[in-house]
């Protein structure tokens, strides 16, 4: 499981997504959950016992990235929907972040998203 990996990897203040040599910058890391997703959950607990942030993700993940993310000095890590993966994807690389991601189980994609510097 790709969460396993990014919490094996140091805690989330370096996560790596399993299988990939590129890692998140050292640092803030805030965790998107969704609480509709176990996987997603469990991200949130690893990640809670390694000191990070958890935000919800809600209904409009967009949203939350203009809300809360866009332009901060933090690592995003999480396991969302493909298709909301797909909407952070996009925002984070348009702020010129570096993605990384792995495909999990029904859908569901783990992600890491490196800081603005």
């Amino acid at each position: 499981m790709a969460s396993a990996g990014l919490a094996a990897s140091g805690g989330f203040g370096r996560a790596m997504v399993s299988g990939d040599r590129h890692s998140v910058a050292a640092g803030p890391v805030v965790v998107i959950v969704d609480a509709s997703l176990d996987e997603s959950v469990e991200w949130a607990r690893s990640a809670i016992a390694h000191g990070a942030s958890v935000i919800d993700g809600g209904d409009d993940v967009g949203a939350l990235w203009y809300r809360a993310l866009r332009g901060t000095r933090v690592s995003v890590v999480g396991a969302l929907r493909a298709s909301d993966f797909f909407v952070i994807r996009h925002l984070a690389r348009s702020e010129g972040r570096t993605v990384m991601h792995e495909s999990g189980s029904a859908g569901v994609v783990s992600f890491g998203i490196d800081a603005l510097s």
